[in-house]
């Protein structure tokens, strides 16, 4: 789709001579040189792939430019990803059945949503077309890149399926440096063809292509984003919302750095000290912009053929090349000829930095026009101003919700009735514990609010996206729980065997197959026997006494039967990210699915109901997922001497540590920081949601930076 048009002639107009004649016979005729115009719209994305759209690999390289498949495209598990992703996304994305149909809303997304509107759901597929160059409402555009990078892998615990030695995608890498591997496996991420096309006057209302000719590819001075507005979706809009002021300080200050010296066009986009674009080459040679802004080197499928795929494309591009400017003259471009179909294309290549702005200019400059697209005459056309979002999708929110009774069976199941009163009105108790009941009345989960979850991420230029279905949470469904909950103990066998101690998972779990495991009245994702039970099992099992050194033993021979503290970290490992593990990779298709998954719950077991094992109120795990625990009265009245924040806050801490982000120090009175704070990851001055200490409930400014996609190592807290 054009974005404009600009129609000048060169020089205007040729030269005239006037006929003093008396009686003329007829008046000297103009002699009018070459008319130009020329306009600008979007290549194909398409042309640029190696693979045919309907392979898996092609299927894979398209919906990972798209934010759809987020393995490395030479990830050993690649093929049995996209198999597990793929039917995900025609049913829950698209909206589409047959792969035939599916492949052709790819092809209509490439062309349509990596450039386009603010608001763009694959659903309804915005208009793809670069903003026009206009000081008006709607020259604003998305530039999209995929911004779900997750991390895949926990050295020494889990099953780690999704491990690749190549891709050592652990907690804690620097994110910005995990991306750079899905860039390296896949040439097409980040590349953007334009196409501008040139035309001479023919006749009355006629043109024709001019060969030959030459067009420069400008960098320009972008637009100041327009202010947020408190009405729109932030996801939704061109700029971000304002986080607090004192995180907005400390983003402003980091947003200035390298910024002396660089040049207008370069805007305050982020720099190259923080993984960005700016500061890159020297402006004074043309290096600023040329295969950094602007590829200038040779492309298959845009400047020629690919040697194993046929395209329908007769014509291809001459190469781009550098440009030394002239004083002021031919800043920041590249310049490319014209086909014999009058089209000179290049390649642009933003950051995949979210918040960097890009405006671009097309001219014909010299040799075949003078001028340097400045001038009034100069046959040139503007873009407006596109600015860089990052997609962050949610594909499930899956909640098992807490019982409206309390089943004074299930109740003794999970007290010790030495160490916990059964009564629910004075001190602690099992369902004040995990806070779905107050003194006897119902309260449940709280309420999931995915607004408000998108406004925490949409600070970090990051648009928070829901499947089909994903809108919030939906009841889990009882054949696929029973598969959840087997596939826990199975991979907890695997941690078992890999264990120093070693335990009778069969007896230490309660089966798939009893009732009380699949009965919604069952406040716990995973139910464990008591301790007691479990010695009683194996004592039957055994001949001669269980002896009280028996290293399979759970429980001390006096006074009160609590689990060996001994126990306690092995026992934790084996509950979190071997048995967990299970649970969630069955929900994620072990982390295929496009987007990242959320499970919600009353608590992780009943054991952690019982103080048997630590209570957490969520987790995240290398299967490109979280589960989220407690219930409302837990995030009621978030204070210093409470939870440290909501109940969608929480959500937003899990999620930020399935996208790499670490806990940052600080806790409440009484409390301690969490385990494995970082605090050069983090703000010095502000309170981060990645903490335990009581605050709002937003991102520091080091977070957003990072999840914007800057590597910032280099700051300083």
């Amino acid at each position: 789709m054009l974005i404009g048009l600009n129609i000048f002639t060169h020089s205007e107009v040729g030269h005239a001579a006037t006929d003093f004649e008396d009686t003329p016979t007829h008046a000297n005729t103009f002699r009018v040189r070459p008319q130009y115009r020329i306009s600008l719209r979007l290549g194909s994305i398409e042309d640029l792939f190696p693979t045919a759209p309907n392979t898996e690999e092609g299927r894979m390289a398209r919906l990972q430019v798209l934010g759809l498949f987020y393995f490395p495209l030479r990830h050993r598990k690649r093929v049995d990803a996209i198999r597990r992703c793929w039917p995900w996304v025609k049913e829950h994305v698209f909206a589409i059945g047959s792969d035939a149909q599916a492949d052709a809303l790819i092809q209509h997304a490439l062309r349509e949503r990596v450039i386009a509107a603010a608001k763009s759901p694959f659903a309804k597929v915005g208009k793809g077309k670069l903003p026009p160059g206009l000081p008006a409402q709607g020259n604003f555009c998305k530039i999209r890149v995929p911004g779900g990078y997750s991390y895949m892998n926990s050295p020494g615990v889990g099953r780690n399926l999704l491990d690749d030695p190549a891709y050592p995608f652990s907690f804690g890498e620097e994110l910005q440096l995990v991306e750079q591997k899905y860039y390296d496996d896949n040439p097409v991420l980040g590349r953007i063809p334009l196409i501008a096309k040139v035309e001479k006057a023919k006749g009355e209302g006629e043109w024709e292509p001019v060969r030959d000719a030459t067009v420069y590819f400008q960098l320009r001075r972008p637009d100041p984003l327009p202010n947020p507005a408190n009405v729109i979706p932030p996801h939704d809009q061109i700029n971000r919302p304002d986080p607090p002021a004192a995180i907005k300080a400390r983003l402003a200050q980091e947003l200035g750095h390298g910024v002396a010296g660089q040049g207008d066009a370069h805007a305050k986009n982020c720099h190259k000290d923080r993984g960005g674009k700016r500061g890159l080459g020297n402006p004074a040679q043309g290096t600023d912009v040329a295969d950094v802004i602007f590829g200038v080197q040779d492309i298959a499928g845009f400047h020629r053929a690919h040697a194993g795929r046929a395209l329908e494309r007769k014509q291809f591009f001459p190469k781009a090349e550098k440009v030394t400017p002239q004083g002021n003259s031919h800043r920041h471009a590249v310049r490319a000829r014209t086909n014999s179909e009058g089209e000179a294309g290049v390649i642009f290549m933003p950051s995949r930095m979210g918040g960097d702005r890009y405006k671009l200019r097309a001219y014909i400059g010299p040799p075949t026009l003078v001028g340097d697209g400045e001038d009034m005459g100069a046959v040139r056309v503007d873009t407006g101003t596109m600015v860089v979002w990052r997609n962050v999708r949610i594909s499930r929110i899956l909640r098992k919700e807490a019982p409206h009774t309390v089943w004074p069976d299930l109740v003794a199941a999970c007290l010790n009735d030495t160490q916990v009163p059964l009564t629910l009105v004075d001190g602690p108790s099992l369902l004040r514990d995990v806070y779905v009941m107050d003194r006897n009345k119902w309260v449940g989960l709280s309420k999931f609010d995915m607004k408000k979850l998108a406004l925490r991420f949409a600070h970090a230029f990051c648009e928070l996206e829901p499947d089909k279905g994903a809108e919030g949470p939906v009841p889990i469904p009882e054949n696929e729980y029973l598969l959840a909950y087997q596939t826990a103990i199975d991979d907890a066998k695997q941690g078992n065997a890999a264990s120093a101690r070693k335990y009778s998972i069969d007896d230490l779990f309660v089966p798939a197959n009893k009732p009380e495991v699949a009965r919604p009245e069952s406040l716990a994702h995973l139910l464990l026997n008591m301790p007691d039970y479990y010695d009683h099992r194996l004592q039957q099992q055994q001949v001669g006494p269980l002896v009280p050194a028996d290293p399979r033993r759970l429980t001390r021979v006096a006074p009160n039967n609590r689990v060996l503290q001994a126990d306690l970290d092995q026992l934790d490992d084996l509950m979190n990210y071997w048995a967990l593990g299970g649970f969630l990779r069955t929900f994620s298709k072990n982390g295929s699915l496009p987007g990242l998954t959320i499970v919600e719950g009353p608590v992780n077991s009943n054991w952690s109901m019982a103080r048997f094992l630590g209570r957490h109120s969520g987790i995240a795990l290398p299967y490109r997922g979280a589960l989220v625990w407690f219930g409302d009265q837990a995030y009621s009245s978030p204070s210093p001497a409470g939870t440290p924040y909501g109940y969608v806050e929480n959500h937003a801490h899990e999620l930020g540590h399935c996208l790499y982000r670490e806990h940052a120090p600080g806790h409440n009175p009484g409390r301690q920081d969490a385990g494995g704070a970082e605090p050069r990851e983090h703000d010095l001055n502000n309170v981060c949601v990645m903490s335990y200490k009581y605050s709002d409930g937003f991102f520091c400014a080091h977070c957003l930076l990072a999840l914007s996609g800057w590597n910032i190592g280099g700051i300083a807290p």
